[in-house]
């Protein structure tokens, strides 16, 4: 029997491959690559997780703010504006009332009674919506009462004083009604088409 010494592989034992000398156990560069890739990819994930539910708070808490920043101006714009009802109420009951005593003889009880009544005015709810200029003018007209009072005055110089004492008043409520208007919240910017 003869052996035979070749280098070929004997029968019924599998192929072998040959033997690769790179070094595929350890990780290629574009593999490693990969990784970092996914490393950053799962941050940036992580990041977008987080940023959208803080956004969406800041956007909440802002939203939050602005109407009561809104809500407190118009609060402060109503009461101004009911302030403003009760001086034109308080200067209409002024302007009935001279007006009635110049129209009425004096001395009389029914101009007893109205000067009664304008003194209560004048010394009850006027000073909570005079200015100084009206003050003034209700003095003079309370002064000239006193004078008709004792038969001293005029009717003419109480119906020129209760002229001034009104336009006055007038004054007052456009000066008033336009600080009001000045300071109103500007809340839609857009030119009126109409």
């Amino acid at each position: 029997m003869e052996t035979n010494n070749s280098s070929s592989p004997s029968e019924g034992q599998p192929k072998q491959s040959p033997v690769n000398t790179s070094t595929s156990n350890k990780p290629t560069g574009t593999k490693k690559k990969r990784k970092d890739d996914q490393k950053k990819i799962n941050h940036i994930d992580t990041y977008i997780k987080v940023a959208g539910p803080v956004l969406t708070a800041i956007g909440l808490i802002l939203g939050a703010w602005q109407f009561q920043y809104q809500q407190g101006a118009n609060d402060e714009q109503e009461f101004k504006r009911r302030i403003w009802e009760k001086r034109l109420d308080a200067y209409m009951t002024i302007g009935e009332l001279t007006g009635k005593l110049i129209a009425t003889p004096a001395p009389s009880r029914q101009f007893d009674s109205l000067q009664h009544h304008f003194e209560q005015l004048y010394w009850g709810k006027m000073p909570l919506f005079e200015n100084d200029s009206i003050a003034y003018r209700m003095k003079l007209v309370s002064e000239e009462l006193q004078m008709l009072q004792m038969q001293q005055g005029y009717k003419s110089v109480l119906k020129q004083r209760s002229l001034l004492l009104m336009q006055t008043c007038q004054q007052s409520l456009y000066d008033s009604w336009k600080n009001i208007e000045d300071k109103k919240p500007k809340t839609n910017n857009r030119p009126n088409t109409n």
